[in-house]
């Protein structure tokens, strides 16, 4: 397994980055923060990124951008992260079959409480 350059000022090594083509992942959180956070180690790292703050606008990305991984919030306004993930599976050839990380902050205390 190759070396993850994550979080430091250290960009990964040109002779790396030029062995392989760079992959288009789309980043989707409507806190931006999160975006760039994610996107900031995405592109350290030599992927080619692209944002989306909202369930609609994610939708629209995926078409026009055809990225090759989606990482995708779970709480989102105008549609769930749920309603994205399933609009994109049961959607266009193009883009059914694309991978998704399903990813969340959200807590809900009750759930610890038992």
């Amino acid at each position: 397994m190759g070396n993850l350059y994550f979080m430091t000022d250290e960009k990964v090594p040109k002779e790396k980055a030029a062995a392989s083509q760079a992959k288009k992942i789309l980043v989707v959180d409507d806190e931006e923060g999160i975006r760039n956070l994610i996107g900031e180690a995405l592109t350290r790292n030599n992927y080619d990124v692209v944002t989306a703050c909202d369930g609609e606008e994610a939708l629209a990305t995926v078409t026009r951008e055809n990225p090759d991984l989606i990482i995708l919030d779970v709480l989102l306004p105008k549609m769930t992260g749920y309603q994205v993930f399933e609009k994109i599976r049961n959607g266009d050839a193009a883009i059914k079959n694309i991978p998704i990380i399903v990813m969340s902050g959200w807590c809900y205390p009750l759930y610890w409480a038992t």
